[in-house]
Formats: C-alpha cells, sequence, structure tokens
C-alpha cells in the first residue's frame, strides 16, 4: 500500500495522517466509510454559485430529510428537500423557486407526528416564509416575518416554530442590526417579534451589528451563541494582497433564557478573530451545558491566511472552561475549525467535525481531492485530541451532524473546494467509536504529502 502511495504524491500540500502503533502501517489511516452516502446537489456553475444553505433532521423512523437553497444561473435560488425513506431516496420535491440567492437561513424540523416544517427566506418578497409538508405533500406557505436576515429555525414545546434573527432595529442604519425572537402562540395564524434584550458586554464605539450563530431550544429553555457588537478591524485584502481593507469582526456570547425575555450571558471568546464573513459557529446541548465551537479567522497581526484555529468550550452556569484550542497558527496550518459542527452523542461525551485541510484550498491552486475533514470526540478520557477522516474533500460550509434512533451518525455538508457539492453520509457509530480505539494506543498526528487519486 504504501509503495503504491509514493508514485501519487504531489509535494507542497499536506493531510493527516493518523499513525496507531497497535497496527499495520497500512490500516492506520482512520478514513473511516459511510454506510449510505450520496451527493445531494451539485454546484451548477463557478464557485460563487455553491449553496450556502443547507439543513437536515432524522425523524423517529430513521428517515432523513434534507433542505437547501440551490442557486441557479440566473434568477432566485431553489428550495429543495428531499428525503430517503426505508433507505430509498425521493425524487426533489420543490418547496419555493423564490428563495434568496446566497441564503444561510433554510431549515428543517420534524415533529413527533412526522410533521415536517421548512423555513426560508424569500427572494422577492424579502422575508421570512415557512411551509408545513407531512408525507412528501406541500402545504401553504405562510409569512412570518418582513426582512431577509440571518434566521435559525426550532420548534417549542407545543411543536410550532420559533425564530431567532438577525434584523435592523431603530434608529434605521446599515450597522444596527439586533437579534429577534419570533414566535406565534395560535399555530401561526400571526407572529410575534420582539427585540432580544441582551446584557451588553462587549461594546465597540457607534455599532450595534449582531451576528447571529446558532439557535437551539431544548427543556423549555431557548440557548444562542452569537456575535456581540461588531467592530472593525484593518486586514489584507486578501493572500498576498498589497492594500488593505476593513472588515468587522466580533466577540462570541452564549446566552439562555428561559421565557425570551430575561437573558444570562457567557463570554466564551474575546480573541477578535471572528471575521463576520467566515462566521463559523456552532452549539450543542448536554443537559444544563452549553458546548460551543468556533473558528478563529485566519488573520494574525495584519497577515492574512497564516493559519487558523478552533476553540471549543464547555459553558455551565458556575463557570466557562476552554477544552480545545488547536495551536498551530502558521503555515502549513490546516483551516481547523472551518464549518465546525457539534453533536452531544451521549451525556458528557461529543462529537465534532471541521474542515482539516491545508491553507492551499484558498490560494486558487488547490487540487480538491487533497482535503480532509476530520471528526473528533471529547469525553471523559480526552479533550478532543482523538481525530479520524470522515471524508476526503474540504469542508466548504458548515458540517451538519445527527444522531438517528439507531445509533448512527448522519453527516451533511458542502464540500470539494473546486467542484462543491452537497454531499450525505451515514456512519455506523460502532464504527465510529471502533476508529477511535484503534488510534488510542499511540496517537500521533503527522502532515504528510497528499495522495493524489
Amino acid at each position: 500500500m504504501i509503495s503504491n502511495w509514493l508514485y501519487k504524491i504531489k509535494l507542497k500540500t499536506y493531510l493527516i495522517l493518523t499513525l496507531s502503533f497497535f497496527g499495520s502501517i497500512d490500516d492506520s489511516f482512520a478514513l473511516v466509510n459511510p454506510i449510505d452516502q450520496k451527493m445531494v446537489f451539485a454546484s451548477p456553475g463557478t464557485f460563487d454559485q455553491r449553496i450556502y444553505s443547507y439543513d437536515m433532521a432524522v425523524d423517529i423512523n430513521d428517515d432523513v430529510h434534507v433542505v437547501y437553497s440551490r442557486p441557479t444561473t440566473t434568477g432566485p435560488d431553489i428550495i429543495g428537500y428531499q428525503r430517503r425513506i426505508g433507505g430509498i431516496w425521493q425524487n426533489e420535491t420543490i418547496i419555493s423557486n423564490d428563495g434568496l440567492r446566497s441564503s444561510i437561513s433554510s431549515h428543517i424540523a420534524i415533529d413527533s407526528n412526522k410533521n415536517v416544517y421548512i423555513s426560508y427566506l424569500s427572494d422577492s418578497q424579502q422575508s421570512l416564509y415557512y411551509i408545513k409538508v407531512f408525507n412528501g405533500l406541500v402545504g401553504q406557505k405562510s409569512l412570518v416575518d418582513i426582512g431577509a436576515w440571518n434566521t435559525v429555525m426550532q420548534l417549542d414545546a407545543k411543536s410550532l416554530p420559533i425564530f431567532i434573527r438577525e434584523g435592523q432595529s431603530p434608529p434605521w442604519t446599515a450597522n444596527n442590526y439586533q437579534l429577534k425572537l419570533v414566535s406565534t402562540n395560535n399555530g401561526g395564524k400571526s407572529w410575534i417579534s420582539s427585540f432580544l434584550n441582551l446584557p451588553q458586554v462587549n461594546t465597540y464605539p457607534s455599532l450595534a451589528r449582531y451576528r447571529l450563530g446558532d439557535f437551539i431550544y431544548a427543556a423549555g429553555k431557548y440557548n444562542i451563541i452569537y456575535g456581540d457588537n461588531g467592530y472593525q478591524k484593518t486586514i489584507l485584502n486578501g493572500k498576498d494582497a498589497k492594500t488593505y481593507t476593513k472588515a468587522y469582526f466580533h466577540d462570541l456570547i452564549y446566552a439562555n433564557s428561559t421565557d425570551g425575555v430575561n437573558w444570562q450571558t457567557y463570554p466564551v471568546d474575546n480573541s477578535k478573530r471572528l471575521n463576520e464573513m467566515e462566521f463559523w459557529v456552532s452549539l450543542a446541548m448536554d443537559g444544563n451545558k452549553a458546548i460551543t465551537g468556533v473558528y478563529q479567522y485566519a488573520e494574525y497581526n495584519n497577515s492574512y491566511n497564516n493559519g487558523t484555529r478552533a476553540h471549543l468550550a464547555q459553558i455551565t452556569p458556575s463557570k466557562i472552561q476552554d477544552v480545545y484550542t488547536n495551536t498551530g497558527v502558521t503555515w502549513p496550518a490546516t483551516r481547523e475549525g472551518a464549518g465546525i459542527g457539534l453533536l452531544v452523542s451521549e451525556p458528557g461525551n461529543y462529537l465534532g467535525a471541521w474542515d482539516f485541510s491545508p491553507d492551499y484550498p484558498y490560494n486558487m491552486k488547490f487540487n480538491a481531492t487533497d482535503g480532509n475533514i476530520a471528526l473528533a470526540r471529547n469525553g471523559t478520557d480526552n479533550l478532543w485530541k482523538e481525530k479520524i477522516s470522515i471524508a476526503p474533500y474540504s469542508a466548504e460550509g458548515r458540517v451538519l451532524l445527527r444522531q438517528s434512533n439507531k445509533n448512527n451518525l448522519h453527516i451533511l455538508v458542502l464540500g470539494d473546494y473546486l467542484n462543491t457539492k452537497l454531499y450525505y453520509q451515514e456512519f455506523n457509530m460502532l464504527t465510529i467509536n471502533a476508529s477511535f480505539k484503534a488510534n488510542r494506543g499511540f496517537n500521533l498526528i503527522l502532515f504528510l504529502p497528499a495522495i493524489i487519486h
């Protein structure tokens, strides 16, 4: 095996290789094979026409439901919906032909009766809508709120949609973006919208620019993670650029509330490396403990793309504990943390997935086959140190992790820098756990020349 690899080496690109000294070298690279996979959709044209918005849910029968906002070469996005029923993928159902271009706010949720709720942003109306689907039959769309701003949907205790949104509030200026809660008390006949009274953690002059990261409603509690008031920072205008530009950055805040009115806030990351344009954060809940992950932008001391960092933290009512920050911040450091997704597999045990590709995806010379998405674990015996590979391509969007009643792991991700596609994968959790254990004897992560297939 090794001799065959040597003929396929491309210099100056890097890939993670995890070696275990309890097995042969041929078996040491833990690239775990899925039990099911599907290319959900391929972007129609250039890199700028990729899918920005997608979501996935798994119902009580372990059927998989996927929604996405897919671009067209001209005109609005198409809101597509696909489902896997009894292990068989059905044809695409078009929810709307009027999706907001480059939307990041298409979401899906399923109640205990297998009613499917899909929310999206309208291009022509510049507003938030949701549609109820049952057994593949699409209902009437319902107008929820005016404004085409970033939104996350959840279901409340009565299985009714609730939304946390970005939105403008008086004074109506371009930089005055607040967060608001939108809910219904009459089954969706009308909607109540109110701006969140979030205590100020960090303030910056003349700016009120909140950035929504994630929202979870669980056990009667609202949980959100967001970028606090934005501040501007001067950075280079791109890799190898000679000119500078001003960009918005944020601090990361976790907040929770039992009534949606009174909020408790917890500052998580004040590194001043959280770029608004690469604001990849994730939130998972383990009872009252919040697990947060964030990607720290690849920019240090005004030098663009010299490496990145992933920062993970655990938050309880009494403390904030940093549990993982990779230390490699210079070339050939990876894009570690980009697209970060988190999952509580069981109480006290967590999974995280993120891009672990080299810097090369971002200098326009990257061969997509050199990419890698890593799956990491945390439990009582380690702090996110164990990693395995789940995909041989880069993550170009958020990695979504879901767990089914059969204890399988479902993953949805926009992958592959050169030819972006939306990929679905399903893994057996026993295989995942065995792959971690196989590398536990001597866990060594090496950066080696990548393989060209």
